[in-house]
């Protein structure tokens, strides 16, 4: 796998969206995170694996049915039980750039803005979720849904993967629609201390 050999950047976003182009600043992705080691549940992590190796393979397949090639992931779990760190194993495992989009600083600036702006076959991290959509307005949702499966969520060469954090499980109260809904989330793995 040629793409996996490359050396992998890390982009955070750092504005300018209403001004022109949104702005990233980049850095080498160094992180050592690697799947084979993530504490997980085994048998989860052999399906995420298995699911990976499928999205990698399955370009034709996803065309062939007239979907987008990309994946998505809602990790959820407590502070600190590796949710970040698994997010940067499968980016690793993928030999994908990294977005980490804090729509805190974003959540103004059009968020479809910002994918038009991120490379090709790169995995696109929106850390703590749960924690905007509680101080969002009533279009914070919508525009979340937009971001992660709109039209946009297409554009340039698909392959990409989008992964959201959450400190809550999706399963609690009553979970915003677009954290759990397919494919806005294909998987929701849990992780614990």
């Amino acid at each position: 796998m040629e793409q996996r050999r490359r050396e992998l950047r890390l982009f955070a976003y750092t504005g300018g969206v209403g001004v022109g182009a949104p702005r990233w600043a980049s850095a080498p992705f160094m992180h050592p995170g690697a799947l084979d080691v993530v504490a997980m549940d085994p048998d989860l992590k052999a399906r995420v694996h298995e699911d990976l190796e499928n999205f990698l393979k399955g370009r034709a397949y996803y065309h062939c049915l007239g979907r987008v090639w990309r994946r998505s992931y809602l990790l959820y779990g407590p502070p600190g039980t590796g949710k970040s760190t698994f997010a940067a194993a499968m980016a690793r495992f993928l030999g994908y750039d990294a977005y980490d989009v804090d729509l805190s600083r974003a959540g103004g600036d059009d968020l479809r803005a910002l994918l038009l702006h991120t490379t090709p076959r790169s995995l696109i991290l929106v850390e703590d979720l749960d924690r905007y959509l509680l101080q969002a307005d009533v279009d914070g949702e919508t525009r979340v849904l937009s971001f992660m499966d709109g039209v946009a969520s297409c554009c340039g060469e698909d392959g990409s993967v989008h992964e959201a954090s959450t400190s809550r499980s999706p399963l609690s109260d009553r979970p915003p629609l677009c954290l759990v809904r397919p494919p806005a989330a294909h998987h929701c793995p849990p992780l614990r201390h």
